[in-house]
């Protein structure tokens, strides 16, 4: 039969991991947010210079 296994006793952590942890937390969510935001405009630049670039009407009145 299995063996029987027993729940790792976890200890609380201190208030300074936490702040640590927390921090860390935030950083990583700035760093994502950040490469979002180039992502979005490197986006809207490719599709703004897709549509303008190769549209006939353009063309014609430029």
């Amino acid at each position: 039969m299995a063996a029987e296994t027993e729940a790792a006793a976890l200890e609380p952590l201190t208030t300074a991991e936490m702040e640590s942890t927390m921090a860390g937390i935030k950083r990583m969510l700035k760093i994502g947010a950040a490469f979002a935001a180039v992502g979005y405009l490197l986006v809207g630049f490719a599709l703004f210079v897709e549509i303008t670039a190769f549209h006939p009407l353009l063309e014609e009145y430029f």
